[in-house]
């Protein structure tokens, strides 16, 4: 058991390690509430962020943290709109059937349709 946690922690920080960092040019939250969120995981002392050249970077892990702790506020705080199902949609008319008409020219030897076809194609019919 012991050797399966060890082997699961390290996995665990690999994946960490390796994470994908967000820039805040390119974050969901937007560029605003990045800023805040990475200011605000500085002053915790979070390993999940890092300033380089006034750009702030957070790791794509620490971001749906934050993701899940602006929607958790929203709900708690009721600003969320109540949840509506969407109207039933009313039954559309059946389109009637196209009439066939019987295909009275026979296909000659050349693969070319006789004139009744070239009569309906140019609109004489």
């Amino acid at each position: 058991m012991a050797a399966l946690k060890e082997e699961l922690r390290r996995e665990l920080l690999d994946e960490l390690g390796q994470g994908q960092w967000i820039d805040q040019e390119h974050s969901v939250l937007g560029r605003n509430k990045h800023i805040r969120a990475c200011r605000r995981l500085i002053r915790e002392d979070s390993p999940d962020v890092h300033c380089q050249d006034g750009r702030w970077l957070l790791r794509a892990s620490a971001l749906d943290r934050e993701i899940q702790r602006a929607n958790r506020l929203l709900l708690e705080s009721g600003k969320l709109p109540e949840t509506v199902p969407p109207p039933a949609m009313t039954p559309v008319p059946a389109m009637p059937l196209a009439k066939a008409e019987p295909e009275s020219d026979v296909e000659d030897e050349t693969g070319i349709y006789a004139s009744g076809w070239l009569e309906r194609m140019r609109g004489q019919r």
